[in-house]
């Protein structure tokens, strides 16, 4: 598998692959940490939650101003991003609500750009119907 994954993602290496993967950071469909060596599927899905080791910390903190079974609202501050992409991971509206909420499902509704700051509605999926 980390053949695969250093051929698909080259911008890790293969060495760096196989860290990863025995650190338990590449998980199966179930949720499952890939075993070091483990053969490549075709079609199976994977999947990797990137962790950046330099991101810069933001010191604008978030509010939560209300949570319930089904919602939370996050008073989101500036320069913070509401999802993980390019440089930002960890320090995002949702990475870090989660951890502060213990929430795993957390899924924002809608989204304001990093320069913004305001109120974002995030959905709490709890597999209930």
């Amino acid at each position: 598998m980390e053949d695969f994954l250093s051929e698909r993602f080259p911008v890790l290496t293969k060495e760096e692959w196989q860290k990863r993967v025995i650190a338990g950071d590449v998980l199966n469909e179930n949720g499952t940490p890939l075993s070091s060596g483990a053969p490549y599927t075709p079609y199976q899905k994977l999947y990797y939650y990137r962790y950046l080791p330099n991101e810069r910390p933001n010191p604008f903190q978030e509010t939560v101003l209300y949570q319930d079974d089904w919602l939370v609202v996050a008073d989101k501050p500036h320069f913070l991003p509401v999802t993980p992409s390019g440089k930002y991971v960890s320090e995002t509206l949702l990475v870090r609500l989660r951890k502060k909420l213990g929430i795993d499902t957390l899924t924002p509704i809608h989204r304001i750009d990093r320069e913004t700051a305001g109120l974002v509605l995030f959905f709490r999926q709890t597999g209930r119907t």
